[in-house]
């Protein structure tokens, strides 16, 4: 079953079906104008200043915007691909002037899809569209040696559905030397098993981009994580399919955790992290149960029913707590078969479910919610029903809860019970203060001896606005669950203040639903339990894309690009460690006078400024931090000759590395 060649052409959709998956949502308007951060790269689609926003040499990338082309798309049917398409063309060229033309596969008025030619120079670089002679604004972007990004597809959901179906990773299963199986909920891969992924962005090639390259290993190292597990891979290089198209084989871990939605994601040169999506595992390779949602058909999309759904929750916010009963009656519309849940000990970064828009239905004047901790009359609020303290007094606590309705117009009378447990107690441990994303980090708590079967959840609601947040989920008998870096690294950072905290919720809840009810006029009626802590935890900032640069002795540094003046003027600020072969470059759009200084700055830095030629001009060695909290106070450093780059490493592996004046730096 194990497979060390790539696969073959026709296994794979072709470079023209795959556009498909990334099409536009509707027309746009006449001039060329391109979106903020709507370039980006064509599997992964992460916007910058994410670290692995920047665009791949020879990988696919999409520009956003409206105008960009005709309004009825004109997608590439023949190789070699063109550097024109629908009287579209796209100019990628340097601050110095030097240009590439990219390689069009689709060209639409809010959509382009290109492949970056190999001979894109590494760093700050510009686009522009231009369409029927008109050309766009020049919006600035990173290119870099590889940046790996994931294809992805969403599940099919009814016509109507209050939300899109769950987006999933694009991998095959082999299932024999040319036999390829689509995974997906109802067809799992098994642990063991061999597994082709899709995506693009390892890096460029040799010869044209235009045309489908051979096949062969690629020099780029990289990690293929599955269910927090790395994986063994046999293949990692350009398809032989589709220009700009890679592909990795791997085997699926022994063991990992099953489940519906198990992540996996690639990490390139031990530092860039792709988006993280879900496959899914099973034993024996048979349709996964796990996330299945209770109102499923066994192999279809949950059909339309009426639902009652019963949570009761306590959220405790700064040390005070709240209680909260929520009630809805509703005729649920139809939708994906699957709840959409992280495997056990796992992550991933989820769409907020959308609120329903089944009618409610009339259950009586009120529910009643009784037990140890006293009880609560929850009445109807605008299609809910709803009940909380304050105003009242705390009405939950451990024990078994009655929940009791006395009937309606719609659904008869009904009694459930539930047992709320003893809230779990979080430790942060070495974390409790700062997160660093790129270690990400680990909590912990003392498993229950006893009650129901409860669910631990940690997740992260940003308050930027984003559609995302993130959900791990672990059984509380584990007692430990990490996050990994893969997962942080895909988080924005969101405005709250002070700059960099966030709001971390780790919760307690009932899964699957153990309180379950019937009544007249129910299909089914579900009581559950959540206990939330909320907590303000600092987390670092994202790092920046990177590119390796080559030192004269061979050495190469992971170097983040700081392109902008925003990322320029916080460059290593605030930073507590910097490894050997890490360091951040600082790329000006032109040769001047530029001085730096050390105003925030925590560690030791070598500084190495460079002339267009990219040769070593001026060094500041072991450079201190400034220890003032007034920037005026803190000296500044810096060449009397212009400079276009500057190097930061950490404090001492200038001369680790014989480092000289004129010598020449690569990337």
């Amino acid at each position: 079953m194990n497979k060390t060649g790539p696969t073959p052409r026709r296994a794979f959709l072709p470079t023209f079906a795959l556009i498909a998956l990334l099409l536009p949502a509707g027309p746009g308007a006449a001039a060329p104008n391109i979106s903020f951060s709507g370039v980006v790269n064509g599997a992964g689609f992460m916007p910058p200043p994410r670290a692995g926003s920047a665009i791949a040499q020879g990988s696919i990338f999409s520009i956003f915007g409206t105008g960009l082309g005709p309004e009825r798309g004109a997608t590439a049917t023949e190789l070699p691909l063109l550097t024109s398409l629908a009287d579209v063309s796209v100019r990628v060229f340097t601050p110095g002037g030097d240009s590439v033309n990219a390689f069009l596969l689709y060209a639409g008025a809010s959509q382009i899809n290109a492949v970056m030619p190999s001979a894109a120079a590494a760093g700050l670089n510009f686009v522009t569209v231009t369409f029927a002679g008109e050309t766009s604004s020049a919006v600035p972007i990173k290119v870099v040696h590889s940046s790996f990004g994931v294809f992805t597809r969403r599940l099919a959901v009814p016509a109507g559905s209050p939300r899109p179906g769950p987006r999933f990773a694009i991998v095959q299963n082999v299932m024999g030397s040319e036999d390829l199986q689509l995974n997906g909920p109802e067809t799992p891969a098994m642990p063991g098993q061999t597994v082709t992924l899709w995506g693009t962005g390892l890096g460029g090639v040799q010869g044209s981009d235009s045309v489908p390259a051979d096949a062969r290993q690629s020099a780029t190292p990289i990690d293929v994580e599955v269910g927090g597990q790395v994986a063994q891979v046999s293949y990692s290089g350009r398809s032989p399919c589709c220009p700009g198209v890679d592909q990795i084989n791997l085997q699926i871990p022994d063991d990992l955790a099953l489940g519906c939605f198990v992540p996996v994601s690639v990490r390139v040169r031990g530092v860039v992290h792709s988006n993280v999506e879900p496959i899914s595992i099973s034993a024996d390779g048979s349709p996964c149960q796990e996330a299945r949602d209770p109102g499923a058909s066994d192999r279809g999309q949950r059909v339309a029913q009426t639902i009652a759904q019963i949570l009761l929750s306590r959220v405790v916010n700064n040390g005070e707590a709240n209680d909260l009963v929520e009630g809805v009656f509703h005729q649920a519309p139809a939708g994906p078969p699957f709840d959409v849940v992280p495997a056990p000990g796992t992550c991933l970064l989820l769409l907020e479910p959308a609120p329903s828009t089944g009618s409610p239905l009339d259950a009586g004047p009120q529910l009643s919610v009784s037990g140890p901790a006293g009880g609560v009359l929850v009445m109807p609020q605008d299609g809910f029903y709803r009940a909380q303290s304050p105003p009242g007094p705390l009405f939950l606590g451990p024990g078994i809860y009655s929940v009791s309705g006395p009937g309606g117009t719609d659904i008869g009378s009904f009694t459930a019970s539930i047992e709320v447990p003893e809230p779990l107690q979080w430790d942060l441990g070495e974390s409790s203060d700062r997160i660093i994303r790129d270690r990400g980090f680990t909590v912990s708590w003392q498993p229950p001896t006893d009650g129901p079967q409860m669910a631990a959840e940690i997740s992260i609601t940003l308050s930027a606005g984003s559609p995302e947040k993130l959900i791990c989920a672990a059984s509380t008998d584990s007692g430990v669950l990490t996050v990994p870096p893969s997962i942080l690294t895909n988080l924005p950072q969101s405005n709250r203040r002070p700059r960099g905290t966030e709001e971390f919720r780790f919760v307690n809840l009932s899964r699957p639903p153990d309180a379950q009810f019937s009544a007249t006029g129910l299909d089914g009626g579900f009581v559950r339990y959540r206990h939330t802590e909320r907590r303000m935890v600092s987390l670092s900032a994202p790092e920046l894309p990177s590119t390796p640069v080559a030192l004269p002795n061979g050495t190469l540094i992971q170097a983040e690009l700081a392109a902008s003046f925003g990322e320029r003027q916080r460059g290593l600020m605030n930073r507590t460690e910097l490894a050997t072969d890490r360091g951040m470059l600082f790329e000006f759009e032109q040769a001047a006078l530029h001085r730096f200084w050390m105003f925030g700055t925590l560690i030791s830095l070598d500084i190495i400024w460079l002339d267009p030629d990219r040769r070593i001009v001026f060094t500041s060695a072991d450079t201190p931090p400034c220890e003032s909290s007034y920037p005026g106070e803190c000296p500044t450093y810096g060449p009397q000759q212009p400079s276009r780059f500057v190097l930061e490493l950490a404090g001492g592996q200038a001369a680790a590395n014989g480092l000289q004046l004129s010598d020449q730096l690569q990337w």
